[in-house]
């Protein structure tokens, strides 16, 4: 009951961070959107932003299972900001950035996916990696592709 109170105001609490990083959006004021996401991020995940989201899309997901974390929608949760995050980037010119985070949501995503199936889970798996799959992926990403789309 705990853990799923919990993982509910986690949840709460990441719409309040990506409606104040829509809200910079909308202003044009992406380093202070990036801001929120990085202290957002930090207090969320119980990790440093920065740390977390330049590591490797496998260092990150072994990061939660270092943590121990079960509930997969703490994958999903960073996700979501990584993919907050690569939007900023982005529009910021820095493509190379933003890739790399798109990259990390997709293998969350996968990685949910792959532990709970849902529509939605698919969908936002989907969205990441047509975001990222014009680019040559690393070996692994390739088969993450290969095996996500096998399973629909």
């Amino acid at each position: 009951m705990y853990t799923r109170d919990y993982i509910m105001q986690m949840i709460e609490q990441l719409g309040q961070i990506l409606a104040q990083v829509m809200f910079h959006k909308k202003l044009f004021d992406y380093p202070r959107a990036l801001e929120e996401i990085r202290i957002g991020g930090t207090k969320l995940l119980g990790i440093d932003w920065d740390f977390f989201a330049r590591s490797s899309d496998k260092d990150m997901i072994e990061l939660f299972r270092i943590a121990a974390s079960e509930d997969t929608r703490i994958y999903v949760i960073a996700a979501d900001l990584l993919m907050a995050e690569a939007d900023i980037l982005l529009m910021q010119g820095d493509e190379d950035a933003a890739w790399s985070r798109r990259v990390g949501a997709f293998s969350l995503y996968y990685e949910t996916f792959r532990i709970a199936p849902t529509e939605e889970i698919r969908a936002k798996a989907e969205e990441s990696l047509q975001a990222i799959e014009s680019f040559e992926l690393p070996p692994w990403v390739e088969q993450k592709r290969t095996a996500f789309r096998s399973d629909e």
